[in-house]
């Protein structure tokens, strides 16, 4: 009887140990986040790119590539001569195939010291036939002030934009 319930329990769980990335629950691919990205923004036009690393497809490191010049908000008492870098930060899955992201840089004056902080967080769904388009929703550019001592101060919001929904797609190489 023991060895009938092994082989029985072993029958039932056969399928879903070795079920392909299409299932019938009507969400389709279980697409990955990982990869590279070219990208537009809400009116279509060439804006960014983007790559996602990470070791499993639950969570990871990104890095976001987009023009910004980090003296626009000096009318505002700023003295930024440049952005530290790209923005960096991290992803995780909230969905089956939707993901959260968060990422960061700061501005900095001829000094090298901080004026202030960019952080920019929203949600990426990845759809397609082959998991090469990623729908970009909910994201916000928020900017924090730097105190006297040009220490960062995280609940110093000093200005913030929402972004329209737009796309991008899979940065894919054919190989010879």
């Amino acid at each position: 009887m023991k060895t009938l319930l092994i082989v029985l329990a072993m029958l039932l769980t056969f399928p879903f140990a070795y079920a392909d990335d299409d299932d019938d629950s009507g969400y389709g691919k279980n697409c990955t986040y990982i990869g590279s990205w070219f990208g537009y923004n809400s009116d279509e036009e060439v804006a960014w790119t983007s790559q996602a690393n990470g070791m499993q497809s639950s969570h990871g490191t990104m890095l976001l590539e987009i023009p910004f010049d980090p003296e626009a908000f000096n009318d505002f008492g700023f003295n930024a001569v440049g952005l530290l870098s790209n923005l960096k930060g991290e992803w995780q899955r909230i969905g089956h195939n939707t993901f959260y992201y968060r990422a960061a840089s700061f501005a900095y004056n001829a000094d090298g010291d901080a004026e202030w902080l960019a952080k920019l967080t929203g949600t990426a769904t990845v759809t397609g036939d082959e998991c090469d388009v990623i729908e970009i929703d909910d994201t916000v550019l928020s900017i924090y002030y730097s105190d006297a001592d040009h220490e960062l101060i995280d609940d110093g919001l000093f200005y913030q934009i929402e972004f329209g929904s737009h796309k991008g797609y899979r940065i894919r190489n054919d190989l010879p």
